[in-house]
């Protein structure tokens, strides 16, 4: 099949069916229980999705949850443990015994579970936000220049992008590593501060496409390059 045409075009998610029509023209029409988050999610969260990864994924942005085009086809089932906890910081804190929820987003069974406290609410959202990609393999570790792995992910696919790269600083780094002393070393001298943002930029511009609309992006930088580096990200994200 020609993953070219697999692309979102529309969203309709039923009482008990999700269904999902296709460019080509074609349509899908799966089981509600086949996805719990879904399921258990209200009206206002499942009507706001958006197409994610050139349009071969969903991404419902009120849930940060993600489905993809080729697991639809193959009739895949919501992994295990991929189940979204409540997003219990969502809202401004009320005062305690006066509980409030909007009533769009009331889910039907009502939530009686104790308050969390902020450590416990802290814990659930990181094991909520450890769950797999359906659009990126993310139990993979890529080995090389990060620029040839970029250019092979989807666009959007990526919620969080954190690098540390050369600082510009005009000087070689070695580490002896481990009880085996193993030398590693990299090398941060470049002709110029122009030509270490053209080594830069490239990659952000990558960085930029794979990056999620909802996504963060951090760029570890010093002193030497710093100024320089909020310029070529002001092109490249906008200045706001």
């Amino acid at each position: 099949m020609n993953s070219s045409v697999d692309k979102i075009k529309s969203v309709e998610v039923k009482a008990d069916r999700l269904k999902i029509g296709l460019e080509d023209d074609r349509e899908l029409s799966l089981p509600l229980s086949l996805f719990p988050t879904l399921a258990e999610a209200t009206v206002r969260q499942r009507a706001q999705w958006e197409s994610c990864g050139a349009g071969t994924g969903i991404h419902w942005p009120l849930l940060d949850y993600d489905l993809s085009v080729a697991g639809l086809l193959r009739g895949e089932p919501e992994a295990p443990g991929i189940r979204r906890a409540k997003k219990a910081l969502k809202y401004p804190a009320h005062e305690p015994g006066a509980p409030s929820r909007l009533a769009e987003d009331s889910p039907v069974a009502t939530d009686v579970s104790p308050p969390q406290s902020s450590m416990e609410k802290s814990a659930a959202l990181s094991r909520a936000q450890s769950r797999p990609s359906s659009l990126v393999d993310t139990r993979v570790v890529y080995c090389g220049d990060n620029l040839e792995q970029l250019r092979k992910l989807p666009d959007q696919c990526v919620d969080l992008i954190y690098i540390d790269p050369p600082f510009n600083s005009n000087r070689n780094y070695e580490v002896f590593w481990g009880e085996t002393k193993e030398k590693r070393a990299f090398e941060d001298r470049h002709a110029s501060t122009a030509a270490y943002i053209d080594f830069m930029r490239p990659r952000c511009i990558e960085l930029a496409r794979v990056l999620k609309s909802t996504g963060s992006f951090y760029y570890h930088c010093d002193w030497h390059a710093s100024h320089y580096v909020k310029v070529l990200l002001d092109q490249i994200f906008g200045e706001n």
